[in-house]
């Protein structure tokens, strides 16, 4: 059964993996030896949210925030492990092995949800998987029916979202 809003979570958790991923293979990278702290999945209050005007917030959102959206000090949350993680990361560039890598690190976690977003759609790995998911096939062509766009072309969640508040 086709929703727009359950397509719009799942495009996005896919792409909250795609964030959670890089961001623990850029860190294991170059910290090898802290490999047992990973970085916790985005909060459900992104993935979640089907709003294309909070959407369309989060594009300019860094990747450090995005990962600590939704923080709990009190419960300690996942995001609140992020934090963490992104602390020790920006204040140990002396531990990191690689700094080339480091440096790669750093600017992922500063870059913008929107120009990951790019990156994720340049990434032809993780766009023939989006293509293959089943899910997302099954919603895209209903969902390019409503609004003239696609999902899984280029750029297409950017696009969307700026169709309507740009």
């Amino acid at each position: 059964m086709y929703r727009k809003d359950a397509y719009y979570k799942h495009f996005k958790a896919i792409f909250a993996k795609f964030i959670k991923n890089k961001a623990n293979k850029l860190k294991h990278d170059c910290f090898p030896l802290y490999d047992k702290n990973n970085f916790s999945a985005v909060s459900y209050k992104y993935t979640g949210n089907p709003k294309e005007k909070d959407n369309f917030m989060f594009l300019s959102f860094k990747i450090k925030e995005l990962l600590v959206y939704g923080k709990n000090e009190k419960l300690k949350n996942r995001q609140y492990n992020n934090e963490l993680i992104i602390n020790f990361i920006e204040n140990n560039e002396s531990k990191a092995r690689d700094k080339i890598i480091y440096e790669e690190l750093i600017n992922f976690l500063n870059d913008t949800v929107e120009n990951v977003l790019i990156n994720f759609y340049k990434n032809k790995e993780e766009l023939r998987s989006i293509n293959k998911d089943s899910k997302c096939q099954l919603y895209d062509q209903y969902f390019k029916k409503e609004t003239g766009i696609s999902l899984l072309e280029n750029n297409g969640f950017i696009e969307l979202l700026k169709k309507y508040y740009e």
